[in-house]
């Protein structure tokens, strides 16, 4: 299904899912970096400049505002064969896993062994 992204054009929504996973990763990436330059001893130059860095970050945080809403607006659109959004179907599946979470670990607990003192 092709996504309208302002300022990208269109792409497949699976493309503009791993776009958006690869710009989350660069700016976890920037962030580290921009940490190593903001600190630096007196005398001494940063690695690297922390203005081209914010100004990276601005730019990757706008794509990413871009991105996140034009999947949100896809998936919220998509009709699937039951007649439910994509949104929900994600929503159920986000819901499903935490409960899923939840009673594994109480099943793991009650299967340890209780050790009494």
């Amino acid at each position: 299904m092709p996504v309208s992204i302002p300022g990208l054009g269109f792409m497949r929504l699976g493309e503009a899912l791993a776009r958006r996973s690869d710009v989350q990763k660069r700016l976890a990436q920037l962030g580290v970096r921009l940490r190593e330059s903001a600190v630096v001893q007196e005398g001494s130059e940063p690695p690297e400049s922390p203005h081209e860095l914010l100004a990276e970050v601005d730019r990757l945080a706008d794509e990413l505002e871009r991105l996140i809403a034009a999947i949100n607006r896809t998936n919220s659109s998509t009709r699937l064969s039951s007649g439910g959004t994509l949104t929900k179907a994600l929503a159920r599946r986000d819901v499903l896993a935490i409960r899923h979470g939840v009673l594994r670990q109480a099943a793991e607990t009650a299967a340890q062994a209780q050790t009494r003192y």
